[in-house]
């Protein structure tokens, strides 16, 4: 789910989680194996890719992201400080990229469009009613799939990196956001360099590779 207003984020800890991933094989992985209360560990990891795909397509498109909130019973939430006239417009697109990328942990990297739209949540603020409105509005598909999945698996190495450290129950805001996709230092480029990442240009790097 994503939303605007800042949240405090809040996650049990949980032991440091294996940092592998893969897109190749039958499930890409980048979370950890220890169980979380409440709830099974695979689906904490699931939502914790899902949040952590909304925070790295909203930085891509240009958003200013806020934070991350995860929550023992398996929600999440992730809060955006700001979303430019560009980014407002592809709002959907951020919002389809966690239950994309979360299909993509749970199914490997070609998930249906129904174990897609499985995923979406419900109510007010939900990514389901972001996609919804957008397809009203449009007459376009609920999920933009053709869109989004391409760009959720050339971020890949970042949402696990992410994903990571939110399991891991770090907090996570928008400087460990464009730290996970690999921008430079300087912060004039950073448009630039998102504008690659989104034509394919430049890659994001390989968390298992020091830099």
């Amino acid at each position: 789910t994503m939303g605007r207003k800042p949240a405090v984020a809040s996650m049990a800890p949980s032991a440091r989680p294996d940092r592998s991933y893969s897109v190749s094989g039958e499930q890409p992985k980048g979370v950890g194996q220890k169980p979380a209360p409440l709830v099974p560990a695979t689906d904490l990891r699931a939502v914790a890719i899902h949040e952590a795909a909304h925070a790295a397509v909203g930085v891509v498109l240009g958003g200013a992201f806020a934070r991350v909130e995860l929550s023992a019973d398996g929600g999440g939430r992730c809060t955006f400080a700001d979303l430019n006239p560009g980014a407002d417009a592809r709002q959907h697109l951020i919002a389809a990229a966690g239950p994309i990328a979360q299909a993509v942990y749970l199914h490997g990297p070609h998930p249906s469009f129904g174990q897609i739209v499985g995923l979406l949540g419900a109510g007010r603020g939900s990514d389901r009613e972001v996609l919804h409105r957008k397809a009203l509005e449009t007459g376009d598909v609920l999920v933009p799939t053709t869109k989004v999945l391409p760009l959720v698996l050339r971020l890949w190495p970042a949402i696990c990196t992410l994903a990571v450290d939110l399991d891991d129950g770090k907090w996570v805001g928008h400087k460990h956001v464009t730290a996970a996709l690999g921008l430079s230092n300087n912060s004039q480029l950073h448009s630039f360099e998102l504008a690659n990442l989104v034509a394919g240009l430049r890659q994001v790097p390989d968390p298992t590779v020091p830099r």
